[in-house]
């Protein structure tokens, strides 16, 4: 009794600490990049990308087609009045003012001396003066440039017109049309709308802002049925994922949660082992929890979910418990109970915590989080069932083994199979030649693979990229420096190497910060007074002008007023650094790329100009899963030998092949199942065999410890294995690929390790059957 008062007050202890950590905010950490080691450098790197990030995901393109491009406007306008009524729109601009685009140039034209494109700076470097002269006047009197008088005065080399058409590179064919974006293509028109999203999606909006959408599109599209919309943006795809995310817990976790209650309900017929089962995994979360914090000074949303899924196992402590008291007689006692069933669980526990605590020799913080979380659980699980569950539950239960006749005659047939059990290691064998020779055996760390993207979205993407010519890329370059000038100057070094690459057809185009360097600006004025200088007066003769209005000023152009002026917004999400400008640390910004075919070629540019590194998210990501899967397979076979080290000291060598077939036979079965079905293996699939080898070991030695088949023992496995397919394997129904593969792997390895757990026995004991037999109790 003192023991359990001491282990409660331990728990309410650690409960309060929990209670205070959560009122302070619990840091929950989210990004999967996390999971790999951080230096300074990279910690400051996913900061900024984490940053971009959040300016990029509330943003949304949509574009509506029509047989004309009146109607196209008039859809358009129909949709966007029918989607800002839903509460998920801040804003959708349709309309782009001739009123914009004049307050731009007036923001420039003040600076007209100091800005030049890339182009025309390597010209004028050469000495083409002339060259660029007649080009100025073969484009105004070639009738589509639309050049003035007034316009030719202050910009009589075109050089002005020139910069500021060539701030978009981009590429594509939306084309400005009478205050709307449009383009042509496919014989119908396009009128193109950019969005942002008032709200941010989540696991609890996710569903209803999907449903109001739709049924905002619907309500527009019944008026307008030649007309189609096509939607794309993070937000969507973030939505659609969550939504589905939502329905899988609503499916699965709530069927599964009512299964096992049902379970339990059947089995025991009682609502006490319900409630004792779910304390023990209540404290063992409290525990792990409170301890992970404390430890690494958050949790990774990754350790928090799988190792909350290893500490429901822990329910298998409290399943054999009450399937001795079940299979009990009327003189059956707690305390002699638990002294009965001690030696099983406790080795258990040790065998299946240095399993998970071998995690911890990984460089990778987030799983060493994990591995601490499920040792931390599992071990105040059991304390939980060992110290309390012999005071809480004291008398003989009064109701009978459900489905006994059907449980004897696996008994029996069990003992029968361990006749030939060293036979049954031709199992693993054949499974080991299938995963060995099969054909569709496969490996595919790719992030994409795991993801279940709508069909819907991204066909809709297609038609967008098609429509307007132009797609974004997922790439980006991130460009570093010491200050903004540093940052500006190396801008521009990749801007020119971009420039050639689109010039050889490898990139679409790019969207980098229009503001030059002040280096660069000053060289551009002393580029353009030599320019001036030499071709003035041709130039003047030949357009006859009288007079010029050249901007003599060399005072430079800043970023930061380019970035406080109304014009530059649509440009802000390329800028990250405002709060590390002001502190004096190393800023940052982004150059956006379109329609990447080769990421080569960018690593060129990448690898030759310092302080300009290719994000590329996807493929970091794929890295990272390889990364994690070499290393969890090599802690697998880690485990493994430390499950066989243990379970020969107990045992002793003669009897491990005995012992390590259901765990070795689980993992080696499920993965010959998992390749006949053309699945394939990822990190998440070694994770779950993991997990596996942390159940099977535990139906293994609740039988290795009875010197016979024991009913009870029977009953605590087929118990546990059931609550675990409820909880893990139906998971193999969610729509989201990685966790349907996860619970795959796990049901088929749950199922195997069940089967073939009762050759770990030494005998069977026809006493045991006779006496079932004999029993009043009959099937359920």
């Amino acid at each position: 009794m003192s023991k359990m008062r001491l282990w409660l007050a331990v728990v309410a202890t650690t409960l309060l600490v929990l209670i205070v950590l959560c009122v302070r905010g619990l840091p929950i950490e989210g990004n999967l990049f996390a999971l790999l080691p951080q230096d300074q450098d990279s910690a400051v790197i996913n900061k900024a990308i984490d940053h971009y990030n959040d300016n990029v995901t509330p943003e949304a393109v949509m574009i509506v087609s029509g047989d004309s491009l009146e109607q196209a406007e008039a859809a358009a306008a129909a949709y966007r009045q029918s989607l800002m009524k839903t509460p998920w729109f801040e804003q959708i601009q349709l309309t782009w003012s001739i009123d914009q685009q004049v307050s731009n140039y007036e923001f420039w034209y003040p600076y007209r001396g100091l800005l030049l494109t890339p182009e025309q700076r390597e010209s004028l470097r050469d000495g083409r003066f002339k060259e660029m002269a007649q080009s100025a006047v073969a484009k105004t009197y070639s009738g589509f440039t639309g050049v003035g008088g007034r316009e030719l005065e202050g910009d009589p080399f075109l050089l002005f017109r020139d910069f500021i058409q060539s701030s978009y590179q981009g590429g594509g064919r939306i084309r400005w049309n009478d205050g709307y974006l449009t383009a042509h293509y496919d014989n119908k028109y396009w009128v193109l709308m950019r969005a942002h999203m008032a709200a941010a999606p989540s696991l609890l909006n996710s569903t209803q802002a999907l449903d109001d959408i739709d049924a905002a599109v619907a309500e527009v599209a019944g008026r307008y049925p030649a007309n189609q919309l096509s939607m794309s943006g993070l937000f969507f795809y973030t939505a659609t994922g969550m939504a589905a995310g939502q329905h899988d817990i609503s499916r699965i976790g709530v069927g599964s949660l009512l299964g096992i209650i049902l379970l339990m309900l059947v089995a025991f017929r009682s609502l006490m082992p319900i409630a004792c089962g779910l304390v023990a995994i209540a404290v063992g979360f409290v525990m792990a929890l409170t301890v992970t914090v404390l430890v690494f000074g958050q949790i990774h949303i990754f350790a928090l979910v799988f190792g909350t899924g290893i500490i429901g196992v822990s329910i298998d402590y409290a399943f054999h418990y009450f399937a001795d008291r079940q299979c009990g007689d009327e003189h059956w006692q707690p305390q002699r109970a638990m002294r009965g069933i001690y030696p099983a669980i406790s080795l258990a526990l040790l065998t299946s915590a240095l399993a998970y605590f071998s995690l911890v020799l990984t460089p990778l913080p987030g799983i060493k989080q994990m591995a601490i979380f499920a040792v931390v659980g599992l071990v105040s699980a059991w304390v939980t069932v060992v110290c309390c569950f012999p005071y809480w539950v004291t008398q003989p239960s009064s109701s009978g083994v459900p489905f006994k006749r059907l449980l004897l005659g696996w008994l029996r047939w069990c003992g029968f199979v361990a006749q030939l059990r060293h036979w049954l290691w031709l199992m693993p064998a054949l499974a080991v030649v299938v995963i060995t020779v099969f054909p569709g055996w496969h490996v595919n760390d790719d992030v994409r693979a795991l993801q279940s993207p709508s069909l819907e979205l991204r066909q809709q993407e297609k038609v967008i990229a098609a429509a307007t010519g132009s797609r974004i890329s997922t790439m980006f370059f991130l460009v570093a420096g010491e200050s903004t000038e540093e940052m500006l100057q190396r801008n521009e070094l990749a801007v020119a190497a971009l420039l050639k690459l689109k010039q050889q057809g490898k990139l679409q185009g790019f969207r980098a910060l229009p503001v030059p360097s002040q280096m660069s600006q000053q060289e551009n004025y002393q580029l353009q007074q030599q320019l001036y200088a030499a071709e003035s007066t041709s130039v003047m003769d030949q357009l006859g002008l009288e007079s010029l209005r050249v901007s003599r000023s060399n005072a430079p152009v800043l970023l930061q007023s380019w970035l406080a002026h109304p014009n530059s917004e649509s440009w802000r999400q390329l800028w990250l650094s405002d709060e590390e400008l002001a502190r004096g640390e190393t800023v940052y910004s982004v150059i956006q790329l379109y329609g990447v075919d080769n990421k080569t070629w960018l690593e060129y540019v990448d690898s030759d100009i310092d302080g300009v590194t290719l994000i590329d998210r996807a493929g970091s990501l794929s890295d990272m899963l390889h990364r994690v899967r070499t290393l969890v397979t090599g802690l697998l076979c880690v485990a493994y030998a430390i499950v066989m080290v243990v379970l020969a000291g107990r045992y002793g060598l003669s009897r491990l092949p005995q012992l390590m077939l259901a765990p070795v036979a689980s993992s080696t079965i499920a993965l010959a199942c998992l390749v006949i079905l053309g699945v394939e293996v990822n990190a998440f699939t070694i994770l779950a065999l993991i997990l596996v080898l942390g159940i099977g070991i535990d139906y293994t030695l609740f039988f290795a410890e009875t010197k016979k088949l024991e009913l009870s023992t029977l009953v605590a496995t087929t118990l546990a294995a059931i609550t675990t397919l409820l909880s893990f394997g139906l998971l193999a129904l969610s729509s989201t690929a990685a966790i349907s593969h996860f619970g795959l792997t796990v049901a088929l390895g749950i199922v195997v390790a069940w089967l073939f757990s009762p050759m770990a026995a030494k005998q069977i004991s026809p006493a045991v059957v006779n006496r079932s037999q004999s029993q009043q109790g009959q099937d359920a």
